[in-house]
């Protein structure tokens, strides 16, 4: 588990109309995986089978009736991995019609299977993709699979371990680390052993070498299994595994540079002391996002976007008071617009102390979860107004968890101005300043056409005197700050 097999199985699906199947013994062992006379889990415990449905010959017939569209004959706990794993699998059409539920209704269960089996003889190819099957099961199954070809994906441990611990698999966090790193060393060691010395014929796939080298690799892979790679294949690889922008984490696929989420787990080692700080300072349309997503592209850094929008809005706060777009400025309004309150949640956020922060504050991390990376917090529905004390725990958890995980911090506001940035590097020193602008021209050209501008009776030349004052005022004090900064 988290060893680029979803990546891997994208990959492969783009060799044509390929039927795919996702993990069909998880329902049977679960976080174990079936071994030649024992089921084995990540605790480093082995166990006898319990009962004859963890018997060897359910897990290799279930997949020899895969393999040869035969879906009537699979038991419910195999059949429950097609709607559990839908929408990885691209059978979404599963759970919308609520498949093989528990309570299962013959007629719709019937509907389901033909849909399947459909699907299935239509196609040219059936992909299998487990976790749950040791080497040596293998033989077993060849012998009724004899025309099956395998691929055998396999990462470095650290990076296997470092991506569990990020998603929280582990069973028990008490448990020290070493334990399940020595059951997972003890597995891969062991398939490699049985495979090398076995007369199977397969594939050996290494995550690194396919995230490093994409297209090298996907060839190899390709003509091992006597398959041609089209433009379609090509055009793939290069959307999902060298593009800028970030999609979904946790089991999908990322949207982004292949090889800085492979050796991410090294970036962990850097520590706080050694991680990148940067915030890009800016105004609204002013090409910040672009800019961002640039900055980010040097390396596994965690992206806050906006954390101050949930205090001030239209507005943006200075040493006295807070001004707004509409060239009015007025005194803060309570406690929650004092600049230390603005002050300490960016430094929070660099030292990854998300259990300090306000909802004011974390609700910047939902609101703009699709720019900064972080959906899974808007899919669990993260810091919400009726907030669920069990969910935000998980929530802060998963957010540290992947900031720590990070080579660097980037955060991107436009509620500070210039003067408030002394106080920020008096008590995050190795912050470092990036100042981004753009012709006002250009600035209020592009508000107006995203119909930004606050009045639109309101004459544009007082939203154009307000932008080039602050602007203005902004160059003008970093230069007599001695502030280090990158215009």
């Amino acid at each position: 588990m988290r060893s680029g097999s979803t990546l891997t199985s994208g990959i492969l699906q783009q060799s044509g109309k390929v039927f795919f199947s996702m993990e069909p013994l998880w329902g049977i062992y679960k976080r174990c995986y079936r071994r030649k006379h024992d089921v084995c889990c990540r605790n480093n415990t082995c166990r006898s089978p319990n009962g004859e449905l963890e018997g060897l010959h359910v897990a290799t017939g279930a997949i020899s009736d895969i393999f040869n569209c035969k879906f009537d004959k699979l038991g419910k706990e195999v059949l429950s991995s097609f709607t559990f794993f839908s929408v990885s699998s691209g059978y979404t059409g599963l759970i919308k019609n609520r498949c093989f539920g528990l309570f299962r209704n013959k007629t719709l269960t019937e509907l389901c299977l033909k849909y399947l089996t459909s699907m299935c003889e239509a196609s040219n190819g059936v992909i299998v993709k487990s976790l749950r099957l040791s080497a040596e099961t293998l033989t077993f199954l060849k012998d009724i699979v004899p025309d099956m070809k395998i691929v055998h994906l396999f990462r470095d441990p650290r990076g296997v371990l470092h991506s569990r611990k990020n998603i929280g698999d582990f069973i028990d966090k008490n448990t020290n680390i070493s334990i399940y790193a020595r059951q997972l060393c003890n597995r891969m060691l062991r398939d490699i052993d049985i495979l090398k010395s076995s007369k199977i014929h397969y594939i050996p796939l290494r995550y690194e070498c396919l995230s490093d080298n994409p297209n090298v690799t996907v060839r190899k892979v390709y003509k091992g299994l006597n398959i041609t790679v089209t433009k379609l294949v090509e055009h793939w690889i290069e959307n999902h595994m060298k593009a800028k922008s970030r999609n979904s984490g946790g089991y999908g696929f990322q949207y982004k540079n292949s090889s800085v989420v492979a050796h991410s787990w090294r970036y962990s080692l850097v520590g706080r002391a050694r991680r990148l700080k940067i915030l890009i300072f800016t105004y609204m349309r002013s090409g910040s996002t672009l800019t961002s997503g640039i900055v980010q592209q040097s390396g596994n850094a965690f992206f806050s976007m906006e954390p101050l929008w949930g205090i001030y809005k239209r507005c943006y706060r200075r040493k006295h008071d807070v001004c707004c777009r509409n060239d009015k400025c007025r005194s803060p309004t309570g406690e929650l617009e004092g600049l230390q309150v603005a002050i300490a949640a960016i430094k929070d956020i660099f030292n990854c102390e998300f259990n300090k922060l306000g909802d004011k504050v974390l609700s910047s991390f939902t609101f703009f979860c699709e720019s900064s990376g972080n959906t899974r917090l808007r899919n669990n529905r993260c810091f919400e107004f009726s907030r669920n004390e069990t969910l935000t725990e998980w929530c802060l958890k998963y957010l540290t968890s992947v900031c720590e995980a990070s080579s660097g911090v980037i955060v991107k506001t436009l509620r500070l101005s210039a003067e408030t940035l002394s106080f920020l590097k008096d008590i995050v020193p190795d912050m470092k300043i990036v100042h981004l602008f753009r012709d006002p021209r250009g600035v209020l050209n592009s508000r107006k056409n995203f119909g930004d501008l606050m009045d639109r009776n309101t004459n544009i030349s007082i939203y154009a005197r307000q932008l080039c004052n602050r602007m203005s005022h902004d160059i003008d004090v970093l230069k007599s700050l001695g502030i280090h900064y990158i215009p």
